[in-house]
């Protein structure tokens, strides 16, 4: 098991973990950082990856998540409150999160290319990987969405992945909020706030 972070050069320097330091290729904080999670392929070589956010701390071995893919090539806990990505657009709106013109283009794409209601919606923090040829040509087009549209990768990743991942089922509660924590996979903390 090989251990990474991206520091973006903002951390003390690590000797234990290979670090990024973030592309030069994006202006953008959020790209420089997304880059990562979503093209693994192109900075790993290794047959399996799981991508944590840096809030999140796994709760089990790593052989244990690989179970997760059955025979999918990636797996994703399904989002704990709906399980649509027009859903999602809406509430990025109600909570003023994302570019909203873009936001609104993409859905009008989704919508004019007839793409489904309640298709599957991930809950990006967690992406456990088998890196196939076809799941790295996956990786790149949601790549290509995300530069193309909104960085809330959420939004484009049931889009690209479509009928191609594992939703792992999330034991559904009143208080939605709390079961990023209830769940055998991980532990979630919040961001620290400045």
């Amino acid at each position: 098991m090989i251990y990474t972070a991206i520091t973006d050069n903002k951390d003390h320097p690590r000797k234990d973990i290979p670090c990024f330091h973030g592309e030069n290729l994006f202006t953008s904080p959020i790209l420089k950082a997304k880059i990562y999670k979503v093209l693994p392929h192109k900075f790993l070589d290794t047959e399996y990856s799981i991508w944590v956010d840096g809030n999140v701390f796994p709760k089990q071995p790593e052989d244990w998540y690989y179970g997760f893919l059955k025979h999918h090539d990636i797996a994703v806990l399904e989002h704990p409150k709906h399980n649509c990505v027009y859903k999602e657009a809406e509430l990025c709106k109600q909570m003023k999160v994302g570019n909203q013109d873009k936001i609104k283009e993409q859905i009008d794409k989704y919508k004019k290319e007839a793409y489904p209601e309640n298709h599957g919606l991930g809950q990006c923090c967690m992406l456990i990987r088998r890196h196939t040829p076809e799941q790295n040509r996956l990786n790149e087009a949601w790549w290509a969405e995300i530069c193309r549209h909104s960085w809330r990768d959420q939004i484009s990743f049931p889009y690209i992945f479509r009928d191609k991942v594992n939703y792992i089922p999330h034991a559904r509660k009143k208080h939605w909020h709390e079961e990023h924590n209830d769940n055998p996979l991980f532990q979630r903390k919040n961001h620290a706030r400045n």
